[in-house]
């Protein structure tokens, strides 16, 4: 019993009614995404050749990149952006017409709406990631890398229905994905301002989170320093990721494009292969999902397992014959789905330590990232589509190429492990650990679960650190009376009846389990 209420309250932590609206929406994404760029589904019936259809793609993955660069430099102007749902609803709506221009190229074999529709959906595929990151990043109960996973199990899950329906019900939906999304995001601001109406304590948690971030970042920043003797790199400095972090993103996504790419050369049916890759995806990301969410499983824990993955999917990929590629394929879409959410693990964690209340670091951290893994990912899928067209093709040169693969996967991992101040490749989340959280803490947290007033959460605060009556009603400049007023409403919310009960409550584990620095992520 006492099990059940724990799962219980880990799940109502991590999804409530503004949650599931990021997931939904994210979800969108991820599915608009894929369907547009990663797969075939609108050009199913299309008169144009896959070939010239795949080289257009790659010209969306550079629009992608030109996205990730216009909020390098644009960042703070974007930021603000970025928050306006006209904005948002602009995005949609150009991401919609991108996808009109890739459905009018298909059916009357334009190359050059072809071209400009890919070019068009990279961009927005770059910038529409932003909003919903931003949200994910800024949650200050840490939950955002649950919210991530579900949100790619959702996005999967719509991708299983738009390859099941007809070819024309496919254009539809996946025009239509873009303005789902930003629906969802007006119905979030919307629940976000009402709650913020209704529990003005959020403003005073903010305050603190933003507060104890400085601090952490100030303490760790000269510990580590002035243990090693460094200073900050400038890349640091500006974006708060270490170099080390990006040379693992570039390398792990170039690994895992390369490994694709020769995954369909050997595949007898590609669509075969890649609805186990979608199927091997949904599973994992649910898995995580509720590995964290339930059993708040370790990040340094995935991580190996994702790591024996990719190395496990090189080995044998050379090695099975035509007709099982997908077994390969299976593990190696299982080793990069753990990469990918730990990824956001890790810039989760950067923007929540490290990054200002304005967001305008956490732009440029996210946009960093996806430079570093789009660059790899680009380098990855060309490199794969070279040998496709050679003729050497061989299974001695897959090999070859698929152990070299492994090899620098193992050369950068060991690299970043070897590092004196690092416990392991994701231990380069900066993770302040608050073992005994303060007061102030515990109660806005207890204010926040009984929907206690502004006020109230004051007096509160106050009578945890055993004030007298006469003394709250001084600080306030109220009488006496009032303070009596304000205590009674408190105990009757929190269905106590002493001072004594009130202590107890507020010194109860399950609150110091949610305070907003989570233990749980440092590595060992």
């Amino acid at each position: 019993m006492k099990a059940y209420i724990i799962i219980r309250e880990n799940i109502l932590r991590y999804f409530d009614r503004r949650s599931i609206l990021v997931i939904l929406g994210f979800g969108s994404y991820w599915a608009w995404t894929s369907s547009a760029v990663f797969s075939e589904s609108l050009y199913r019936h299309s008169i144009i050749s896959t070939d010239l259809v795949q080289f257009a793609q790659f010209f969306a993955l550079c629009g992608s990149a030109m996205a990730a660069l216009l909020v390098l430099l644009f960042s703070e102007y974007l930021m603000t952006l970025l928050k306006k749902q006209l904005f948002i609803s602009t995005l949609a709506i150009m991401s919609t017409l991108s996808i009109c221009l890739s459905i009018i190229s298909g059916y009357t074999g334009n190359v050059a709406f072809l071209f400009s529709g890919t070019i068009l959906t990279g961009i927005m595929m770059g910038l529409m990631i932003f909003p919903y990151a931003l949200l994910c990043a800024g949650d200050h109960l840490k939950r955002g890398i649950a919210w991530v996973s579900a949100s790619i199990s959702v996005g999967i899950s719509f991708q299983f229905i738009i390859k099941a329906i007809d070819p024309a019900a496919t254009l539809v939906l996946t025009a239509l994905l873009p303005l789902l999304g930003a629906g969802l995001f007006a119905l979030w601001i919307t629940a976000e301002k009402s709650q913020q109406a209704s529990s003005p304590q959020t403003k005073l948690q903010t305050k603190m989170l933003a507060k104890r971030n400085a601090d952490v970042r100030k303490t760790d920043t000269h510990q580590e320093h002035s243990e090693s003797g460094k200073a900050l790199s400038p890349l640091y400095e500006l974006f708060g990721l270490s170099w080390r972090l990006l040379l693992g993103l570039f390398i792990f996504s170039f690994v895992f494009a390369l490994s694709s790419g020769l995954i369909y050369v050997n595949a007898a049916t590609v669509e075969f292969v890649g609805q186990f890759q979608l199927l091997a995806q949904l599973i994992v990301a649910l898995s995580i999902c509720f590995g964290i969410v339930i059993f708040q499983w370790r990040q340094d824990i995935l991580f190996k397992a994702g790591f024996l993955c990719l190395i496990a999917g090189l080995l044998i990929l050379p090695f099975v014959p035509t007709n099982l590629t997908f077994i390969p394929a299976i593990i190696l879409m299982s080793g990069n789905t753990i990469f990918e959410l730990l990824v956001w693990a890790i810039l989760f964690e950067v923007i929540n330590n490290n990054c200002t209340a304005t967001g305008f670091i956490a732009a440029k951290t996210v946009a960093i990232a996806r430079l570093a893994s789009g660059f790899g990912i680009f380098l990855g899928a060309l490199s794969g589509i070279l040998y496709k067209s050679s003729t050497l093709i061989d299974s001695t040169l897959t090999a070859t190429i698929t152990a070299a693969a492994a090899y620098l996967v193992i050369t950068v991992t060991v690299l970043i492990l070897t590092e004196n101040h690092i416990r392991g490749f994701w231990a380069l989340i900066r993770v302040s650990v608050v073992k005994n959280p303060n007061i102030e803490e515990l109660c806005a947290i207890v204010a926040k679960h009984y929907e206690l007033s502004s006020r109230q959460q004051e007096v509160l605060v106050l009578l945890a650190q055993g004030r007298s009556v006469p003394y709250i009603a001084k600080q306030f400049v109220v009488s006496e009376n009032t303070v009596n007023t304000h205590v009674k409403r408190i105990y009757e919310k929190l269905e106590i009846h002493s001072k004594q009960e009130l202590l107890n409550l507020i010194d109860d584990e399950k609150w110091k389990s949610q305070s907003i620095i989570d233990t749980d992520g440092v590595l060992e």
